[in-house]
């Protein structure tokens, strides 16, 4: 149970981190653009935890599955099945485009 509510409270942030605070900028920087960064991008968290809590339940019940099973290398596993689903969200939104047109 420990390991869902840690996957639940960790994952959302820290995705938001990695990727506005950290790719968004280094994008930025390459493209030759003005950082964007700001701290008032901390008030977005409600709408992340909304779109990254199923992913990360997810990728918490697979730890759980392999945990179970003791399979080796489970980090290793768990990091590429949490960067598989992190796409969750947008293939919801392309399906639902497909499905109704542009």
């Amino acid at each position: 149970m420990k390991r869902f509510l840690i996957f639940a409270a960790i994952a959302p942030p820290l995705g938001f981190v990695v990727a506005f605070w950290v790719m968004l900028q280094i994008a930025n920087w390459l493209a030759g653009s003005p950082s964007t960064f700001d701290v008032a991008q901390v008030m977005m968290l409600p709408t992340i935890y909304l779109v990254g809590l199923i992913p990360a339940l997810l990728v918490a019940w697979f730890d759980h599955a392999l945990a179970k099973r003791n399979v080796s290398h489970r980090v290793a596993l768990t990091a590429l099945f949490g960067y598989a689903i992190s796409y969750l969200p947008l293939a919801v939104r392309v399906l639902d485009g497909l499905r109704h047109g542009p």
